[in-house]
């Protein structure tokens, strides 16, 4: 059940200042899998959906078939003609320093972002401190209002049933970086609307 109108947490508050003043990018990236995983697909977009970043990335691994089963990306798709991580980093950086970035999972893509410069042999760039970072995930979790009380937090839905509970297509069949991006904006144009500051 929507915890329509109510507004508790700081992170709420936050997150619904930066959408209503259109004042972020949001990313969303495709991986090699859960863990330690490598970018093979990068997008951000703006407030306004205009593309900033759009492009394949050639990891250092073999994507899983598992993994290809789920985003649809293959190991041919990245093994020609695409560029790799050190040679996407500079556009990845130029975009998201100084800016208030959302994700759908603002953890996972942190780490991503993390173990793709280290499996390029790079010096990881020390995210938290070059942008602001907020979760749609968890902002969702709040206006839905799933309580867990064993966890004592709300819990996480994934970005499908986000974009359902607001009216959205199905989204279940398809997952690519710059789609995603799209979705994560519907929702958190959403959560705006559905909240107010208290």
């Amino acid at each position: 059940m929507e915890r329509q109108g109510v507004m508790t947490s700081k992170m709420l508050r936050e997150f619904v200042r930066i959408v209503k003043a259109k004042d972020f990018v949001i990313l969303d990236m495709e991986t090699t899998g859960l863990h330690n995983s490598e970018c093979v697909q990068i997008a951000v977009i703006n407030q306004d959906g205009d593309v900033l970043l759009d492009t394949l990335v050639k990891p250092k691994v073999q994507i899983p078939d598992d993994v290809i089963a789920i985003h649809g990306i293959t190991n041919d798709m990245v093994n020609k003609d695409v560029p790799e991580w050190w040679q996407v980093w500079a556009d990845v950086v130029n975009t998201l320093t100084g800016r208030n970035v959302i994700a759908y999972n603002v953890g996972f893509d942190r780490a991503v972002l993390y173990h793709s410069t280290k499996h390029a042999g790079m010096r990881p760039t020390k995210w938290l401190e070059n942008s602001d970072w907020f979760c749609a995930m968890e902002a969702f979790a709040e206006i839905y209002g799933d309580w867990n009380d064993y966890h004592g937090s709300y819990t996480w839905k994934n970005l499908a049933t986000a974009v359902a509970h607001f009216g959205g297509h199905d989204v279940t069949d398809y997952h690519g970086a710059l789609a995603d991006c799209r979705h994560t904006l519907f929702v958190a144009k959403h959560i705006a609307k559905r909240t107010y500051q208290d």
